[in-house]
């Protein structure tokens, strides 16, 4: 019986790894799904990387007309962190959120027309933890 016990949280460890690596790989695949629609509209926000509690992430937009574009970044209350006019016609920066935001909405808005783009960053935390018994004395 010990012998069965001892295998045990190997084979669920093993099932585990590999649950996680299917939904692993399917999120992937939805991942470059979505960049790969949003390339076709010329704009794709990307996430970089999270340090401490600042967000960090890219914006592109192919700007054709070379008229002038809001980038306008929103906290997951609805409250404007940044907003400020370019005019760029490859528009490519990097942006740093400050901050512990879990949402934060993304908007590529151009003035005087209904062209609008938006994108939602979503910081999700997980806690995985594992239990295991083992017999130290008989």
């Amino acid at each position: 019986m010990e012998t069965k016990l001892q295998h045990l949280p190997s084979f669920a460890s093993a099932l585990r790894n590999g649950i996680l690596l299917l939904i692993g790989l399917f999120c992937a695949v939805l991942s470059v799904n979505a960049q790969q629609v949003a390339a076709d509209t010329g704009v794709e926000v990307k996430f970089l990387k999270r340090v401490d509690d600042d967000t960090f992430f890219q914006v592109r937009y192919d700007n054709q007309d070379g008229g002038r574009f809001y980038v306008i970044i929103q906290g997951e209350n609805g409250e404007t962190l940044y907003r400020q006019f370019f005019s760029h016609r490859k528009f490519s920066r990097i942006f740093q959120a400050p901050g512990a935001h879990e949402r934060l909405l993304v908007i590529i808005r151009k003035p005087g027309t209904k062209e609008e783009h938006q994108f939602e960053i979503t910081a999700e935390a997980r806690i995985v933890q594992e239990t295991y018994v083992k017999a130290v004395r008989n």
